[in-house]
């Protein structure tokens, strides 16, 4: 192998140093992966204890799923190393031999150390100890020819370089190195400027017009002031409530779910799903600006529709903690009023009850019972008087009917011889009359003598007047025409009399009625108005009460409300398109420059590689024949 080589070029400088074997050793010992997904790399020992694994921050990083996050450690002993296994799932092999779980091991110059996939080897620094670099080679190449048999000699004579290489400080890089990345950096940027400047003009452009075509959501803001409940004890006036509970439980119910659901039912939006709610939570705010002041915002496409919901829930807000602070005022305020409207209710059907049987018995009512009793003996007096009359109209009748029979008018002659008779059945009758009247029965021996007599009269009076007289001079009679008349007119008496004493016979029949339900019309006429009176007594007393609940409720609703005070009303100022639109176009050159940054990595990574397989090809002999 020839180790004549063309002198590096400054790009080729760069890319050297920046390999990831470039490394300052200054370690007591190092670890070369000679196989594996890190091939190549080199892992100083600094400090007493190194973690190897796959979890970040561990010392040694080796990014393979097979190994586990903390897998095995090297510990320093003075000059010697020592390798754990620290409970690997695949196990730690040393020297394809696999270890116990947390037993040290003590490592030798060039051991391999398995871990998965990744195969590293040990490389101590010892102070007067020298190595032939030639002979190490094969053993190294023979561990990883695959890796290190193509690989640049530079690199291979830095692994090799670590077994002799003096223990040494770190020292910080000087002006010259820091300056010398930064021209580096210079170069790189100076070659690459134009991918750069092309995707950051072009993510600026498209951030530009995105604010345009995807404007930004409006914002809705308002500023509320909240003050605890403060003491109801006049000695104690600024002692306040739990002011942590308070404030605690005012953000969880300005962000409850229930109360977002009821602003959309206040808004006349249909039910919404959980979803949507949770997005709308997403989109609303509430929090603390400063001591007893908050702010809440909502976001929206449409300011107007964000203003409109924010001020409404706000409301709801406020009528929700409010209704909190005085709900046991308005439980009471409730219940008086549900009794309150219940007597109300009675009262309207006892005063409905008391009207209808106040109809029906009028008359028997104790206002009325003496009016009833003296019409009762009224009718009884008419009564009295209409019987006697009738009696006498009847017998007037009785009489006339008898003479109209007996054709009286034209027997004045024959009568004559009858007169006797004849005054004597009128005394007989006027005699049978007043027993009657006096009330004596048809059984009675007074009344029996007189009818007998009265008979006996009749007899002999119709004896006498035993003949008869022709049609003509019935009709030319003008005693017998009145006659007649007079037969007619106390017809017409009797009949009237008779009428008018059906009447009252009925009238009395009702008042007899009526008196004799009086007293049980009394007793529940008193019944149903003392019932009506302690109704009415108790409605009073309620709606007395009921006006004292409401007068306490509304205090307690205004203190409740001078508690809560909207600084500033929810209100929008629109779209925040400049702000969107500094935002977006500083995002769009930071993805523009990353954008960049990434296409000149993968030109200047491009590059690299052409340059190093030219070089590989360079240096690597021709195979023996």
């Amino acid at each position: 192998m020839s180790n004549s080589r063309d002198p590096l070029s400054d790009d080729e400088s760069d890319e050297l140093e920046g390999s990831p074997v470039s490394a300052e050793l200054v370690a007591s010992a190092s670890l070369a992966v000679v196989s594996g997904r890190n091939a190549g790399r080199l892992f100083q020992l600094i400090g007493r204890e190194t973690v190897i694994g796959r979890a970040p921050g561990v010392q040694i990083r080796i990014d393979d799923p097979a190994i586990s996050g903390k897998h095995a450690m090297i510990v320093r002993n003075g000059d010697r190393h020592s390798i754990v296994d620290l409970s690997a799932t695949n196990g730690t092999y040393l020297n394809e031999q696999r270890l116990s779980p947390h037993q040290p091991v003590v490592l030798e110059p060039h051991d391999t150390i398995r871990l998965a996939d990744t195969v590293l080897t040990y490389l101590p620094n010892r102070p007067g100890e020298t190595h032939d670099l030639t002979q190490q080679l094969p053993r190294i190449n023979a561990l990883a020819p695959t890796t290190l048999g193509v690989a640049d000699p530079r690199v291979i004579a830095q692994l090799l370089q670590a077994s002799v290489a003096p223990e040494a400080e770190p020292r910080p890089p000087s002006f010259e190195e820091q300056l010398d990345k930064v021209l580096r950096f210079l170069r790189v940027v100076r070659r690459n400027w134009i991918p750069l400047l092309a995707a950051t003009a072009l993510c600026s452009l498209l951030a530009t017009l995105s604010v345009f075509v995807m404007p930004p959501p409006a914002e809705a803001t308002f500023k509320i002031r909240m003050m605890p409940k403060t003491s109801a004890n006049p000695l104690r006036p600024y002692e306040r409530e739990d002011t942590d509970l308070f404030y605690s439980s005012a953000e969880q119910n300005f962000m409850s779910r229930g109360l977002v659901q009821k602003t959309f039912a206040s808004l006349g939006e249909k039910q919404k799903t959980r979803e949507q709610l949770d997005a709308a939570l997403r989109s609303l705010k509430f929090e603390s600006v400063s001591q007893a002041t908050y702010v809440g915002t909502f976001i929206h496409e449409s300011p107007d529709y964000a203003t409109r919901f924010l001020d409404q829930h706000v409301k709801n807000f406020l009528d929700s903690e409010i209704q909190k602070t005085i709900h046991v005022v308005q439980a009471e305020v409730d219940f008086l009023s549900a009794r309150v409207k219940e007597r109300e209710e009675e009262l309207r059907r006892m005063e409905q009850e008391l009207k209808e049987f106040k109809s029906k018995h009028i008359e028997g009512l104790p206002e009325h019972a003496q009016q009833s009793f003296t019409a009762r003996e009224q009718l009884y007096t008419r009564r009295s008087e209409l019987s006697a009359a009738l009696q006498r109209a009847e017998l007037e009748l009785e009489h006339a009917r008898q003479r109209l029979r007996e054709e009286a008018p034209l027997l004045e002659k024959k009568l004559q011889g009858s007169q006797p008779y004849e005054a004597a059945i009128v005394e007989v009758r006027r005699k049978l009359s007043e027993a009657r009247a006096k009330g004596l029965g048809e059984q009675h021996p007074e009344v029996v003598r007189l009818v007998s007599e009265e008979r006996e009269l009749e007899r002999l009076a119709d004896q006498a007047r035993a003949s008869s007289a022709t049609e003509l001079e019935r009709n030319a009679n003008p005693g017998l025409v009145a006659l007649r008349t007079r037969v007619s007119e106390l017809d017409v008496l009797v009949r009237g009399t008779r009428a008018e004493l059906g009447q009252v016979n009925a009238q009395l029949a009702r008042l007899d009625g009526i008196v004799g339900k009086m007293p049980e019309v009394e007793a529940r006429y008193a019944q149903l108005t003392r019932s009506y009176a302690a109704s009415k007594d108790m409605h009073a007393k309620l709606f007395e009460q009921l006006r004292t609940s409401q007068l306490q409720l509304d205090l307690e609703r205004t203190s409740a409300m001078a508690r809560y005070e909207v600084l500033l009303p929810p209100e929008s100022s629109g779209a925040p398109i400049r702000s969107a639109l500094r935002k977006r176009t500083a995002v769009g050159v930071a993805l523009g420059l990353m954008l960049g940054a990434v296409i000149a990595g993968a030109r200047e990574l491009s590059q690299f590689v052409k340059r190093r397989r030219r070089r590989t090809f360079a240096i690597v002999p021709a195979p023996q024949q």
